[in-house]
């Protein structure tokens, strides 16, 4: 996992190809916030709700309002690098966020799944 910047956290890569992870951590350390940047690769970001709002704005960057960066997943069809990156623009009364994702094949560095939920396309389960 690499974050470019997402809640918390800036600049940090984690490698969980072992078998057993063990996540370890103070208070307020980034525990949940690598937890919900593992959700936010695979599903995005909650669209805008009053239930929702907190969420969004513990997930977009502190400084600049970004939430960005990427995951590398093996499947038995190959290795694919989900990249996400989603901004926020505008006030509060009239915020916009542009979200893209990428799924790239690292076999054939083309990418594929265009215009798909990674979460569906991966583990078969929708955001909802």
């Amino acid at each position: 996992i690499r974050i470019e910047e997402f809640g918390c956290l800036c600049n940090r890569t984690f490698d969980l190809s072992e078998p057993f992870v063990l996540i370890l951590g103070k208070n307020e350390s980034g525990k949940s916030t690598l937890l919900s940047f593992i959700h936010f690769i695979f599903y995005g970001l909650p669209r805008k709700s009053q239930d929702t709002a907190a969420e969004r704005d513990r997930s977009l960057g502190w400084k600049s309002g970004l939430a960005a960066g990427s995951l590398l997943l093996e499947t038995a069809e190959g290795q694919f690098t989900i990249e996400r990156r989603c901004v926020r623009r505008g006030t509060e009364k009239r915020e916009t966020v542009s979200d893209e994702v990428k799924i790239v094949n690292e076999a054939t560095g083309m990418q594929v799944f265009a215009g798909k939920v990674p979460g569906e396309i991966f583990f078969g389960v929708p955001a909802s």
